[in-house]
């Protein structure tokens, strides 16, 4: 049978039985017509990151939206192929095609409605056909693993003894305890322009539920052993996932602070609420990436490096402290700017590592350090406070001290080094009070103010400077094979050759052999420069490009789905170059 059909035919047989061939044949045709499109189609949906296999919710509105079509399609080859007649079969192995005039209804777009939480109504569907209150409950979710902890409640939702999860209680008259159909064939073709059939159809009349904003009732983590990684993923278990325009931010690349100006200026803003970010090109049209995580996260990147530089800071670039402008605090910039710095910690997991001690612990509520001259960053100031410090004349240090506002006489140098003690103290803290208040009111969205205070020493590597290089090691710790090639097949060794070509490159870019560095990789993969202290979504995947699947002369990235796709080549400089 190898001879006769071929040896990459997908089937086990031997012999040349006229039962074999047919079975053969059966094989191919169900291939052909049904499974080969279902399986390009899945794989579509995984590889542009549509759909995470990790996900179950994903998994959930992917069995809801395509197993009942491929059990319609499967029901047309049965019927064709227990009808045919034998002198008929080459002639319909020929021309066989279940699915003709339905390539375009095979759910693609509803899935995509699904995940951005669109109407399914438009587009040409009937009016009414999803209303029921599942569809509903579906239409209003973007179906992320954060966002609804109604699916969350049930792992094993997929199973033929779970009930439908829906955010209001069914009524009465429909039984509670029906399943969603996942395992039974449906016996009557489902016409296109019909909805998706339940076991029990809900009535229509019924209030159509509404997704409300999720906001966590858990209080603080108080435990003294709690680490960063909780406490962060507590704060964005406070944020709302309400669908609200006025939270959507359409960025320009290298304007990130000014775009992200005018939508925190916009009295629809909620700062508690999820953020949608939208890169517009040059035409000013966006760049089409539903934003599902990755899109925010490399936003928050680059908005990040923006507050760092912010002119209401001051100080060394790793170690800002607040400056005083007054202009800002009659603007009411330094609260914004702070509920800035929670979001882009919150929601796109990028940690702010350039506080100060200083400022870190004012913000806490801790005690102050005591004012030197070298937290004053004005040079013509420092320079003559230096001089006071260093003169042994009374009269010459009184004249230096007049400048910070003292107008005490100086008796004797004792009185000196006291008065300049508190000048130093006012210029450095006292005159930024009214900042420091504005720049914690905006720290408390979401509860962050409340976490820096109840855990300061836990939360500090957040805030402040980070002086931990990122290392290869870590970068092949993140990254995990998604999808390989049969063992034994040429292509899992090219991809077995493939991932050791990553380990030794990354090696020889952590060694400082390449104009990359490590964060420049892990950006490309993932929107991010470090790795976050509360860790990825889901766990950062190495996908293959294989040259028979198309043109792969480099690497590609989805930073939603955390896929790095990485070509095959047979020769390290071919990879490396």
């Amino acid at each position: 049978m190898n001879i006769f059909r071929g040896s990459h035919r997908g089937s086990a047989l031997r012999g040349r039985s006229t039962r074999n061939q047919r079975i053969e044949r059966l094989w191919g045709d169900l291939w052909r017509g049904v499974s080969n499109v279902y399986y390009d189609l899945f794989n579509f949906l995984e590889n542009e990151g549509i759909i995470d296999i990790d996900n179950e919710m994903h998994m959930w509105a992917l069995h809801y939206v395509y197993l009942p079509r491929i059990n319609h399609d499967l029901q047309g080859f049965l019927d064709q192929w227990n009808n045919h007649g034998d002198e008929d079969m080459e002639q319909l192995t020929a021309q066989f095609d279940p699915l003709a005039g339905r390539r375009g209804d095979l759910g693609l777009d509803i899935i995509r409605h699904i995940l951005r939480g669109e109407d399914l109504t438009e587009g040409g569907e009937q009016e009414g056909q999803w209303q029921d209150d599942l569809s509903q409950v579906l239409l209003h979710l973007h179906l992320r693993v954060n966002l609804s902890p109604t699916l969350n409640r049930y792992p094993a939702h997929l199973g033929p003894s779970q009930p439908i999860p829906t955010s209001q209680p069914i009524p009465s008259s429909q039984p509670t305890s029906q399943p969603i159909p996942t395992s039974q064939p449906t016996s009557q073709p489902i016409p296109s322009s019909q909805p998706i059939p339940t076991s029990q159809p809900i009535p229509t009349s019924q209030p159509i539920p509404t997704r409300q904003p999720f906001r966590t009732t858990q209080t603080l983590p108080t435990s003294q052993h709690v680490d960063v990684k909780t406490l962060l993923q507590h704060l964005q278990n406070r944020v709302k996932v309400e669908l609200l325009r006025g939270n959507q931010i359409n960025a320009f690349r290298g304007e990130e602070f000014e775009c992200a100006y005018r939508a925190f200026s916009r009295t629809s803003f909620d700062p508690e609420n999820e953020i949608d970010i939208i890169f517009v090109d040059v035409e000013g049209i966006g760049e089409g990436a539903v934003d599902e995580g990755g899109p925010t996260r490399e936003f928050c990147t680059l908005l990040m490096r923006q507050l760092q530089n912010n002119h209401i800071f001051e100080g060394p670039e790793e170690s800002r402290t607040l400056a005083l402008d007054s202009v800002a605090l009659q603007k009411g910039l330094y609260r914004m700017i702070a509920k800035m710095l929670v979001i882009c910690l919150v929601q796109g997991s990028v940690s702010p590592h350039f506080l100060s001690e200083r400022l870190y612990r004012q913000i806490c509520g801790l005690q102050p350090l005591p004012a030197c001259i070298e937290d004053i960053y004005d040079p013509t100031l420092k320079a003559k406070l230096k001089k006071a410090r260093a003169r042994e004349a009374v009269e010459e240090a009184t004249e230096k001290l007049s400048l910070l506002g003292s107008l005490q006489f100086v008796g004797n140098l004792t009185q000196r080094d006291e008065l300049l003690a508190a000048a130093l103290h006012h210029y450095v803290d006292g005159r930024k009070v009214e900042a420091l208040q504005q720049f914690c009111e905006g720290l408390k969205i979401v509860g962050a103010l409340d976490a820096l205070k109840a855990h300061p020493t836990v939360l500090k590597s957040v805030f402040l400077q980070d002086q931990k290089p990122l290392l290869a090691s870590e970068m092949i710790d993140q990254f995990k094979t998604g999808r390989v090639s049969e063992p034994g097949s040429n292509r899992r060794r090219m991809e077995t050759r493939t991932i050791g070509f990553w380990r030794d490159w990354l090696l020889q870019v952590e060694d400082g052999e390449s104009i990359l560095n490590l964060g420049d990789v892990l950006a490309f993969a993932t929107g991010l420069r470090k790795i976050p202290a509360v860790g990825f979504p889901t766990q950062p995947k190495i996908n293959f490009l294989h040259p028979e699947d198309g043109p792969a002369g480099f690497p590609t990235a989805n930073t939603c789905g955390l896929i790095l796709r990485l070509p095959v080549f047979r020769q390290y400089h071919l990879f490396k170059d």
